[in-house]
């Protein structure tokens, strides 16, 4: 089973976007946390085949370190991190974004193209 690791702290979002990526990729699992802490722990306890992470975190955390985290520690996860975000800053820390608010379409394609330079398949 392929697991994603969602981190997102709206939970309107949180529900939204995990439907989108069940949906892109049937049988995903997706682990929802809301801050950093919280998705450092969880890439550092599995390795996730893909990121999907907000930014601005409620708790003040920031998306930029679970991105620093994977910089340093598992550097193979960079090209599978993806922000999907409001804060038009995010676009000078990594190359792979999507600005909200994102098409589910747009989020599909993406997630799609990013697991296509992976070992996992989706069917379009």
């Amino acid at each position: 089973m392929i697991r994603i690791l969602l981190v997102e702290d709206e939970p309107t979002l949180q529900v939204a976007t995990a439907r989108a990526i069940r949906r892109t990729i049937p049988g995903a699992h997706v682990e929802v946390v809301d801050t950093a802490i919280a998705a450092i722990a969880a890439i550092a306890r599995e390795m996730p085949a893909l990121i999907v992470s907000d930014f601005d975190l409620a708790d003040g955390s920031k998306g930029g370190e679970v991105l620093a985290y994977i910089t340093d520690a598992a550097p193979s996860l960079l090209p599978r991190f993806l922000f999907v975000s409001g804060n038009e800053l995010v676009a000078d820390l990594h190359s792979r974004v999507l600005m909200k608010p994102c098409a589910t379409s747009e989020l599909a394609a993406t997630l799609r193209e990013m697991l296509a330079a992976t070992e996992w398949q989706v069917a379009a």
